[in-house]
This record gives C-alpha cells, structure tokens and sequence, in this order.
C-alpha cells in the first residue's frame, strides 16, 4: 500500500461503491415509516370529510310558488280565539239590529236616520285583522258613530264606543248581555235596555 498520501484506484473504485450503496439506502424508503404517513393522510381525508365545512352536493330543490312559500311562514290562530272573533262579530250584528229596532218608530217621523257603512280594522291578539262594521245614528245635524273596538277586554268579552264629537260612551258585553260602562266617580256597569240607551242618546247629543 503506498505511503506517499496518494490513493490508488483500487481505493476509489471501492469508495464510490460504498457511497453508492449509502445513498441507495437513504433513497429507499423505510417500511414503518411509509405507514405512518399513509396512516397520517388517511386520517386528515376522514376529518375533512366528516368536517362541517365540507361541501356537500346541494339536494335539487322542489320548485314553489311565491303563495306556497308564503303561506308556510302564516301565523294560524287558535280555534279558541277565532271562535272568541266570530262571537263578538255576531253579538256586534245582534247589537245593531236591537237599536234598529228601538229607533223604528224615530225613523218612521224622520226624526233619526241609521245607517251603516264602513268598518274599522282590529288587531285583537291571536287572531289576524278582521273588519268589523260600523253603524251611524244621524239626528239633526249630530252624528253618533258606534264604533266596535274588539273582544280583548278586560273583565268582558266584548266594546263598543259610542262617539258624538268628544262625547264618548262605552259599551261592554259580560255575562250574556250589554252593559254601559261608567267610570264616575267609580266604574258602573248599567245594563243596556231601551230606557239606558235613551239616556245614553240623551247625553252624548248633549242634552
């Protein structure tokens, strides 16, 4: 072997076979670590998938109408109350005819008209707007407008106001019947009948 530091080719041949066989190694990859990057991968494709943000294919939609989607976001009032409604439009109705009744004779000497027309919108909880009617008393040149104000009430199931200029009278109905309703100096309830109502006629005229 020489001794001069050179090198020979035996020694060369030799290095480069055993630098290629380092580098043969390190390119392959090992086993362990090929399944653990597998193992690794797998695992972020799972989470993506069951992730809230993945992306789903959007189901095909069922085609609608605007009335259709509408109608579905409707607020349906409970029987309990549409039946409340009907009743206080039906003792309104019955109320009116009464006074009709009592005023026959007055409006056969054309000293009163009655008439009815028009109607006012309420908004009594639970139930959609509703339209109730109104009914004029005309005399002379005065004016009496009843002017239904719904069912919600407190202590009765039923108002009406009775309005000549800033003269008002109120009507409620409790325990099946009509009531005029005073509040001076503390709230009365005056059952109407024609001889009531004439005194109601009386006062809100301004007599």
């Amino acid at each position: 072997m020489p001794s001069n530091g050179t090198v020979s080719e035996g020694m060369v041949s030799e290095g480069i076979s055993y630098t290629a066989a380092n580098d043969a190694r390190a390119a392959r990859p090992e086993p362990i670590a090929s399944l653990l990057g597998w193992a690794r991968l797998s695992a972020i494709a799972l989470a993506l998938v069951h992730h809230p943000w993945h992306f789903r294919p959007m189901a095909k939609a069922t085609k609608r109408s605007l009335a259709e989607v509408l109608a579905e976001h409707q607020e349906t009032a409970p029987p309990d109350r549409r039946r409340a409604r009907d009743q206080y439009l039906k003792r309104v109705a019955e109320l009116y005819a009464l006074i009709r009744g009592w005023l026959e004779p007055s409006i056969a000497k054309r000293l009163a008209r009655v008439t009815s027309g028009g109607a006012v919108t309420l908004g009594d909880e639970g139930v959609e707007p509703y339209d109730a009617p109104v009914l004029f008393v005309d005399v002379g040149r005065r004016r009496i407008q009843f002017l239904p104000a719904g069912f919600s009430v407190i202590g009765a199931d039923g108002r009406i106001d009775l309005e000549a200029g800033k003269r008002i009278a109120m009507l409620v109905h409790r325990r099946g019947a009509w009531h005029f309703a005073r509040r001076e100096p503390k709230l009365q309830l005056i059952v109407l009948d024609e001889s009531s109502f004439t005194e109601a006629i009386a006062e809100l005229l301004g007599e």
